[in-house]
């Protein structure tokens, strides 16, 4: 067993040696061997990476693409799922409102306010067919129609205060038409007066104008009489 695996060690040695001698031959090749820096490799790696950018970003806008599809989706059945729960609510309440309604509660008669409002009252009048003589409804010295005479008075007392207060203002209306009426009167007669005063004081200035040559012509002649006497 020994002997077996130092062959086997010699033979891994022998083609080791071997492939580096073949190694040595190709590197020594001048037509094999390739001087400074692979192009063809190069641009192979560059258009492998290009290649690679490019479906990633296939991929990218594929993923895009699915993820606005999904949001869609979304809003779509977030949209029906509001709707739904609305039409459920309007159900609710309308199932409510129709057959779970205060009015039908068990103790709607008791708490209900206006129960007292709407019932009849226990006497309508004199000859109500529900009057009994155990009833205690009938009782001398009553007065029914003592609410709607009084409704009837206040009317009357309305009435009869708006004919009063547009009397008042009909006649307040009169007196201050005459005051005008009588002021305007008073006007006109103050401007008839004050153009005769000037009228007036115009003529006396005129005559004063003309009284010094009028007592002048008087005493001319006399002048001239009394000296034909002289002479």
């Amino acid at each position: 067993m020994i002997l077996g695996g130092g062959d086997s060690t010699v033979g891994l040695i022998e083609e080791r040696r071997r492939l580096d001698k073949l190694r040595l031959q190709r590197i020594k090749d001048p037509k094999t061997r390739t001087m400074g820096i692979n192009t063809e490799a190069l641009a192979a790696q560059v258009a492998a990476k290009q290649a690679a950018k490019q479906q990633e970003v296939v991929r990218n806008l594929a993923y895009d693409n699915e993820r606005l599809l999904l949001d869609q989706q979304l809003a779509y059945l977030e949209q029906e799922r509001l709707r739904a729960e609305r039409e459920k609510y309007v159900g609710v309440s309308q199932f409510r409102k129709t057959f779970q309604g205060v009015e039908k509660a068990r103790e709607y008669d008791l708490n209900d306010k206006s129960l007292m409002s709407r019932e009849e009252p226990a006497r309508a009048g004199d000859t109500d067919p529900k009057l009994s003589v155990s009833g205690c409804q009938q009782f001398l010295g009553e007065d029914l129609s003592f609410a709607h005479r009084a409704r009837i008075q206040q009317q009357e007392q309305r009435l009869w205060n708006e004919e009063q207060i547009a009397a008042k203002r009909a006649a307040k209306n009169a007196v201050g038409d005459l005051d005008s009426t009588y002021a305007q009167r008073a006007m006109e007669i103050d401007a008839i007066k004050a153009q005769l005063e000037s009228t007036a004081a115009t003529g006396r200035k005129a005559q004063a104008v003309a009284s010094p040559s009028t007592s002048w012509r008087r005493r001319a002649p006399s002048a001239s009489a009394s000296g034909r006497t002289r002479s």
